[in-house]
């Protein structure tokens, strides 16, 4: 619960992040599927992962409870 918690308050300050998700990925990583606005240019893109990623790190227990992010991406159209 507390990853979770972590990780949809960093997704929420974000205006182009819509629906987000939790999954897990290869050796116990963390992977957060993110809906992204249609349409951003991938610096803008890249600007918004590192700040999701930077907030996550932030929070101590959260830290301390993953041991690697990563994002999957998709257009949050509705399509």
């Amino acid at each position: 619960p507390h990853v979770h918690t972590a990780v949809q308050t960093a997704v929420r300050a974000e205006e182009d992040i819509g629906a987000f998700s939790l999954d897990h990925g290869e050796g116990g990583a963390l992977v957060i599927q993110v809906g992204l606005t249609p349409g951003l240019p991938a610096p803008r893109i890249n600007e918004i992962l590192q700040r999701v990623g930077a907030a996550i790190a932030t929070d101590g227990e959260a830290r301390a409870r993953i041991d690697a992010v990563s994002f999957r991406l998709h257009d949050d159209s509705g399509s």
